[in-house]
């Protein structure tokens, strides 16, 4: 039961982590 609630939680912050590493590549100066 306690592997739902932290899954849970570990998701929302993989996604924050994924969002912000696709804005900062995003945002590299692309020379190609």
């Amino acid at each position: 039961m306690l592997g739902a609630p932290i899954h849970i939680l570990k998701f929302p912050l993989s996604t924050e982590k994924l969002k912000t590493f696709s804005d900062t590549a995003s945002n590299l100066p692309h020379d190609r």
